[in-house]
């Protein structure tokens, strides 16, 4: 919800939210899958860290895929 938050640019507070069309398609498949209401149908943090939108901005950001791990 912090990272919706501060996406949005106000606090999120409706669970669960609404997803704004006017992000990435990759952002709003990764945020989803956070937000899965049920936990045990949820990804796990280690299944989160292999998401593309992780990926993609660790190694924009300079980072080596293999330090996620």
């Amino acid at each position: 919800m912090v990272v919706l938050s501060l996406a949005a640019g106000h606090t999120v507070t409706d669970y669960p939210p609404e997803i704004s069309s006017n992000f990435p398609a990759i952002f709003r498949d990764f945020l989803e899958k956070c937000l899965v209401v049920e936990d045990r149908l949820r990804l796990s943090a280690s299944e989160l860290l292999e998401h593309d939108f992780i990926k993609v901005s660790f190694l924009w950001g300079g980072g080596d895929v293999e330090e996620l791990r």
